[in-house]
């Protein structure tokens, strides 16, 4: 009798090392470089880096197939501040939600994001990394909060199904072909921000009508609205000194400002029929 509690005890002594064992794992996994987080409603696991210079994590990944993903609003106790590589070439993701302070949607956060039709941004960002959203060719629409400063190079590149874009007064700089091929665009105002156009901007985007720039431009790069074949509209204002070769290439724009671009560079609109002048 003796012998059987004996081993009734040591089988209580065990059972309570392995659960000891279990809490020590769980709390691990929580404060390391995979988890769900919280504020997040999305199943899976979120993929970060804790930056010190920015006071936060840094999403760098998710292993997740779900379609609808809201980003946690902190990861192993750090608010998320950045994303960057989150979501490259993730071709599940339909919607996504940014929590509010997330401050920068880094380079290739959401690459060639196939599906992608939909995402909510937060008020709390101040800038969009190059090729951030590049190749989403199911993304309809974009409204970027007011407090972005930065569209980085080719941030929207070939996003096939890009109708309606909305970019804040903000913005100060639009990077070099942010925009490159977008054929659903008709219609782009510029933020009042904006002092030079950056090469390339709007190169292919065949379906692009009417493009409005506003007064404090003084500089259009090379090949801005390169064959914008629908281009039929476009203000030049009066401070612009600058126009770059092929800015307004294969456009379909008005004798009189074909006129006014020309007085400024005879190689702006590059016509096959037009003399290759020296600018």
């Amino acid at each position: 009798m003796a012998f059987v509690q004996e081993a009734i005890q040591l089988l209580k002594r065990i059972l309570c090392v392995v659960a000891v064992l279990a809490l020590v794992i769980t709390a691990a996994g929580c404060s390391g470089g995979s988890s769900e987080g919280s504020g997040g409603s999305s199943p899976g696991a979120f993929e970060y880096e804790y930056d010190e210079s920015l006071g936060g994590a840094v999403v760098t990944g998710y292993t997740g197939t779900e379609a609808h993903v809201i980003i946690p609003a902190t990861l192993g106790g750090h608010p998320v501040v950045e994303l960057r590589r989150t979501f490259n070439n993730n071709a599940s993701l339909v919607t996504v939600t940014i929590p509010d302070g997330v401050r920068s949607i880094g380079s290739r956060a959401f690459f060639n994001c196939t599906a992608l039709t939909s995402v909510t941004l937060p008020g709390s960002l101040t800038g969009i990394g190059d090729f951030a959203f590049s190749g989403c060719s199911s993304l309809t629409g974009i409204t970027v909060p007011d407090g972005v400063t930065r569209v980085g190079d080719r941030a929207f590149q070939n996003c096939a199904a890009l109708a309606a874009v909305t970019l804040p007064d903000s913005v100060t700089h639009i990077g070099e072909f942010a925009f490159i091929g977008n054929a659903a665009l008709t219609v782009f105002t510029f933020p009042r921000g904006i002092t030079s156009i950056s090469e390339g901007v709007f190169r292919d985007c065949a379906s692009l009508v009417s493009a409005v720039l506003p007064d404090g431009v003084t500089a259009i790069g090379n090949g801005v609205f390169r064959g914008c074949t629908s281009l039929a509209s476009v203000n030049i204002p009066d401070g612009v000194t600058e126009i770059g070769n092929g800015a307004f290439q294969g456009t379909s724009l008005p004798e009189e400002t074909r006129e006014r671009i020309l007085a400024i560079n005879r190689n702006a609109i590059g016509d096959a029929n037009l003399p290759n002048f020296a600018t």
